[in-house]
């Protein structure tokens, strides 16, 4: 049977929608409105640094040669946010990137040739990642170039050459990012097959997601002093860095057409550099040439092999899901059985607990929305955790043992953002459609169901996050101090979860969510305010309380009686408000029902 004119279209279009309903980028299922607010936060940025840069490229006092050295890292910051933002959508996007079991079954009886699926999938994915590849890079490519060259005489066609240059690079290096996710996707597929691949794919997305972000929020510091370091010092760091190959690509590209740009060895009128300097900055950059031509030669051959992997593995697997339907049963193994047999029977006993504490740990771990939005909160924990652990001298510390706040916040950092981002995935649900599910068979016993979620994050999450750090604390100072640190964070962690969840008064991934419900904007300075209690006050505190035995005891039972403070106030809220919901309301409808 033929096909129906246009179903490639037809079907590109449908693929292309689907990237979009993501419930991470619109819980409510409804992302097609959501396109352009998506898009405008990633083309934010760019303009933003465009204007923060303005600053320093207009000053007289900068010379052609000091523009030219100084853009490198500029342009390495924009080519490594390019790439950064296209692997990061991508590591989003990561369940739909192929043709999966469900497509083939609902598309597969159609009268629709195999060829045509798999051509509209990857037109669907080259009009997505344009999509995100020019919101992040049109509006810089058309500004940017004009500031290296804004002092010089050069015409019309060489500005357009530029940003020619600027826009093709920084699209390639994006283009990269995703061809570089995808082919890994498929590596592992082709590897693990597909029970491990599914596996697999509920870590890999996550740690990507954490590591990406982690780098975009460090990546104005790590972007400084490119010349001056990187190229500079040489090494594997020159080579090693994929932002870097695509440097050296747009300095073979572009260099000639600055240098050889009318007047720029002669000051202007307005001007306040001189010729010697210009001249010394000029031969400082081209003391880097050889080092960028390689590294442009890099960039092409790895951009074509990843190209190659990742378009190569798709049709693999597209035809691979064609031949052999996949069994989605899979069977929990022996460590997983004996740990829920163990929680069972030890952390949470009741029937109803039992249910939030391994509803809430099967929600995080299998859903991709709560997983991602996790790893977004972690990365920007990591972030600020490497910066604040930066400036420490790890042989003095290890030497004297002393007692650095440094070191002692990094599990309070951590810890706050694990519990603010779990804080906010409990608002959003892991299945909507199934939200009535909870309504049928919920027995009204919120007390005990909220009581098995206290239990699976306060065992499950915050006590192997706090435990992993105790090793190395027992390293570095002791076995006494690293047991009273573990103790004194794993309890004002519980009483920052306590505080809160203590008005939460539904079942966490059920409930329909609201965008825009949260705060935020209106309550930051009590965010941060409570964010610098929790960690570096806190710690200050801790340090002095670490110096003697009786301090250490002091603190341990004040955090105890603040914790069983916080329960009983919370038993006393129950009493009042009893009733789970399970429905969002908007702010103004929740207002109506305070007194109720």
């Amino acid at each position: 049977m033929a096909e129906p004119a246009g179903s490639t279209r037809l079907l590109a279009r449908h693929f292309f929608r689907r990237f979009f309903d993501n419930d991470l980028i619109s819980p409510q299922g409804d992302g097609h409105e959501s396109v352009a607010f998506v898009l405008a936060a990633v083309a934010v940025p760019g303009l933003l640094v465009w204007t923060f840069l303005l600053l320093g490229y207009a000053s007289p006092f900068a010379s052609p040669g000091q523009r030219l050295l100084g853009s490198l890292d500029h342009k390495f910051l924009y080519i490594a946010a390019s790439m950064i933002v296209l692997a990061l959508v991508t590591f989003v996007e990561w369940d739909a990137l192929a043709l999966d079991a469900r497509d083939l079954a609902v598309l597969g009886p159609l009268p629709i040739a195999r060829r045509t699926l798999v051509v509209a999938k990857l037109s669907a994915l080259v009009l997505f990642v344009s999509a995100f590849a020019g919101a992040a890079n049109a509006l810089p490519s058309l500004l940017y170039p004009g500031l290296v060259v804004a002092t010089l005489r050069v015409s019309v066609w060489r500005v357009a050459v530029l940003v020619a240059i600027h826009a093709g690079v920084t699209t390639a290096a994006g283009a990269f990012g995703f061809l570089a996710v995808l082919a890994l996707r498929e590596v592992l597929r082709a590897v693990l097959g597909a029970r491990h691949f599914r596996r697999a794919s509920t870590v890999v997305p996550f740690a990507g997601v954490l590591g990406l972000v982690t780098v975009l929020l460090l990546l104005p510091g790590l972007s400084s002093r490119i010349a001056g370091t990187v190229l500079t010092r040489g090494g594997p760091a020159e080579y090693l860095s994929p932002p870097m190959w695509f440097l050296g690509l747009y300095e073979t590209l572009a260099s000639g057409l600055i240098l050889g740009s009318p007047g720029i060895g002669t000051p202007g009128p307005l001007d306040l550099w001189t010729v010697e300097t210009n001249r010394a900055a000029v031969a400082a950059y081209l003391t880097h040439a050889a080092a960028l031509h390689h590294l442009a030669a890099i960039a092409v051959a790895a951009l074509a092999v990843t190209a190659l992997v990742a378009i190569g593995g798709f049709l693999l697997e597209a035809r691979r899901l064609a031949s052999t339907p996949e069994s989605r049963a899979t069977k929990g193994g022996w460590l997983r059985r004996g740990l829920s047999a163990l929680a069972a029977r030890v952390v949470v006993r009741h029937p109803v607990s039992q249910a939030g504490f391994f509803f809430t740990l099967q929600a995080l771990v299998r859903n991709p929305a709560q997983r991602l939005s996790m790893a977004g909160y972690l990365a920007v924990a990591v972030a600020i955790s490497a910066v604040t652990v930066a400036p420490v001298d790890i042989r003095h510390l290890l030497a004297t043992a002393a007692l650095s706040r440094r070191v002692l916040v990094l599990q309070m950092v951590l810890s706050f953002f694990l519990l603010a981002g779990l804080r906010f995935v409990f608002n959003v649900p892991a299945e909507l459609r199934a939200n009535w599910v909870f309504q049928a068979c919920w027995t009204g016993d919120l007390k005990r169901y909220l009581h098995g979620v206290r239990r699976a994050v306060a065992v499950a999450v915050l006590l192997p996050l706090f435990a992993a750090f105790v090793p190395l604390h027992a390293l570095v100072w002791g076995p006494r101090v690293a047991a009273v640190h573990f103790t004194c964070g794993w309890l004002a962690a519980l009483i920052l979860s306590e505080a809160l969840l203590l008005h939460f008064c539904k079942l966490p991934f059920t409930c329909s969510y609201l965008p825009g419900q949260g705060r935020l904007r209106a309550l930051w300075p009590v965010y941060l305010f409570a964010f610098s209690v929790y960690t570096y006050d806190f710690v200050t505190v801790e340090r002095w309380a670490l110096e003697t035995g009786a301090r250490s005891a002091g603190l341990i039972a004040g955090l105890c009686g603040l914790l069983a403070a916080m329960v009983g106030w919370r038993f006393w809220l129950f009493r009042r408000r009893p009733a789970a919901g399970f429905e969002e309301l908007p702010d103004e409808m929740a207002q109506l029902q305070l007194g109720g």
